[in-house]
């Protein structure tokens, strides 16, 4: 009895051993844990966006582009007011196609004249110059583009640095060039240089002004009536509404357009009744003879000889 008293006082000893030890493992192992030394599978936190360029969403050079179009129940008055509009707000037109044509087309809400312009706005009054244009006409459609140009903007500052550094050179050579064949060819060469580099700053003259602007697709139409603002989400006698007054504005569209039609076509209209005039006449006292004929005729042979019998 006392020899297995002595081996489980030894078995408890060696567990009550391990388990000390076993704990005393990871106690250190979570130490080292909280004092950041075992910490490789930890996210690293990302930076707040505070609002620099640096740090922007929006790339350093960008194109931007808006199109609009527009109708107008006024086409003169909206093309005077878009001018002074772009005016006040220190822009520009890079061209413009105008139509003063004013007879009505087929299209009976449309008539046939259009305008269209291409304008630049710097960007400083572009929020201002987008809330003065709707209020100039009705803006039935509204796209904006941008476009990354950062990449292309630094090769081509790059190129040019690398071509001024060229031209520095052949400068130099040309200096110490004494045969008129090396004199020469160095001038060649230069002037291919100063070619290649005004070429590349006039490119980035440009990129800039297209950076610095926001450009205005803006076409105009000229309409005898707007386009109908009554959404989906519109109630059901508010659609009925348009709905009515959309049928009576086509209805007196085409009473319009029929006596257009007819009044520029009067004569062939005269022309075509006199000539059916002409044609039934002739019809109807064609039938008339055929029907004395008849008439003449009558009774037949054949019973007028049964009579005399």
């Amino acid at each position: 009895m006392k020899k297995y008293k002595k081996l489980s006082l030894i078995l408890l000893s060696l567990i009550l051993t391990f388990s000390i030890i076993s704990g005393c493992s990871k106690a250190d192992e979570s130490s080292q844990i909280d004092s950041g030394i075992v910490s490789p599978e930890l996210p690293r936190e990302t930076p707040e966006f505070t609002g620099d360029k640096s740090s922007s969403i929006e790339p350093e050079k960008v194109i931007t582009t808006i199109t609009m179009n527009m109708e107008t129940l006024e086409y003169e008055k909206t093309l005077d007011r878009l001018n002074q509009l772009i005016e006040a707000n220190n822009g520009y037109i890079v061209n413009s196609q105008i139509s003063y044509d004013s007879y009505v087309t087929e299209n009976y809400n449309k008539y046939d004249r259009y305008a269209y312009y291409e304008i630049r706005i710097p960007k400083d009054y572009v929020m201002n110059f987008k809330k003065a244009i709707a209020d100039i006409g009705n803006i039935t459609s509204e796209y904006t583009s941008k476009q990354d140009v950062s990449k292309y903007y630094k090769d081509t500052e790059s190129r040019l640095r690398v071509l001024e550094t060229k031209e520095e050179r052949l400068l130099s050579l040309l200096e110490k060039a004494e045969r008129i064949e090396d004199i020469i060819a160095i001038e060649n060469q230069l002037s291919d240089v100063i070619t290649q580099k005004e070429y590349l700053k006039s490119e980035l003259q440009g990129l800039d002004e297209r950076i610095d602007f926001t450009t205005f697709s803006v076409s105009i139409y000229e309409v005898n009536k707007l386009t109908s603002s009554a959404g989906v989400n519109a109630s059901f006698f508010t659609k009925l509404k348009v709905a009515f007054n959309d049928a009576i504005d086509r209805f007196s569209s085409f009473i319009e357009q029929f006596i257009i039609f007819i009044v520029s076509n009067i004569f062939f209209i005269v022309l075509l009744a006199v000539l059916i005039y002409f044609i039934v006449k002739y019809f109807m006292k064609r039938n008339n003879m055929k029907r004395n004929k008849k008439n003449l005729n009558y009774p037949p042979e054949e019973n007028s000889e049964k009579n005399k019998s």
